[in-house]
């Protein structure tokens, strides 16, 4: 059976150069993937393994520093159609989507990055109520991914862990419900770290995930990122 391994890492700004981002890497290339997607990352952070990237714009509303940017996709193979608006309803610099040919045909890959709960509550503009910018990017999101073809992935950074209780359930269901097309296929505790991710993958109607699985965010007792790796093996569906 032929299969894709798919992977999706927030690195939280780690610069490409240092100890942690060499750790990170060495993870993510025992694992062999096909397809990559960083959030909160830089341009260069891949660069060592040739490949191909797109990003999304600089235009997130943070410190950009010249490389910085939310979402990174990675391939083995050249990408085409690359989309870094996804919507103009879309909060921007926070999407980036593309096509590329694997051993499973053409895949439409389509990397985000929702807004975390507090953003621009207690930093940033301050203007927003909890939940507020994610449940705007949600219900844009919803278009988008209704309008993504059946081999499609949707993955990075959902910053909600399914059946959590601190999330409200309106702000659950919206998730939900905007990728009612994409099943998401990490939620619940993930092995061998037994615990619940907002990194996620979720999958059009032509793939089927055959195991999920997390990478450790911890190097001995020292953290590399404030978020551990999220992995996927995917095959056609039956």
């Amino acid at each position: 059976m032929v299969t894709l391994t798919i992977a999706t890492w927030n690195t939280e700004w780690r610069k490409p150069a240092s100890g942690d981002a060499d750790v990170i890497r060495e993870r993510l290339e025992a694992i062999e993937p096909d397809l990559v997607c960083l959030t909160e990352t830089h341009m260069d952070f891949l660069q060592s393994w040739g490949g191909y990237t797109v990003h999304s714009t600089d235009d997130w509303g943070g410190k950009t520093f010249g490389s910085r940017r939310e979402v990174l996709l990675w391939s083995k193979f050249p990408w085409r159609d690359v989309d870094t608006l996804g919507s103009p309803d879309l909060p921007p610099g926070r999407f980036a989507s593309a096509v590329t040919q694997t051993a499973l045909g053409d895949v439409t890959l389509a990397g985000v990055v929702i807004p975390y709960h507090m953003s621009n509550v207690r930093y940033g503009t301050r203007n927003r109520r909890l939940w507020e910018l994610h449940g705007i990017y949600l219900d844009a999101l919803a278009q988008v991914a209704s309008a993504l073809p059946r081999n499609s992935i949707v993955l990075g950074d959902f910053n909600q862990r399914l059946g959590n209780s601190w999330v409200p359930r309106a702000v659950r269901d919206k998730l939900l419900s905007a990728l009612s097309e994409h099943p998401i296929v990490t939620g619940g505790e993930l092995e061998p770290l037994g615990r619940a991710a907002i990194d996620h993958v979720a999958l059009g109607g032509a793939f089927q995930a055959t195991r999920t699985w997390a990478i450790s965010n911890y190097n001995a007792e020292r953290r590399i990122s404030d978020h551990f790796g999220v992995c996927a093996v995917i095959q056609e569906a039956a």
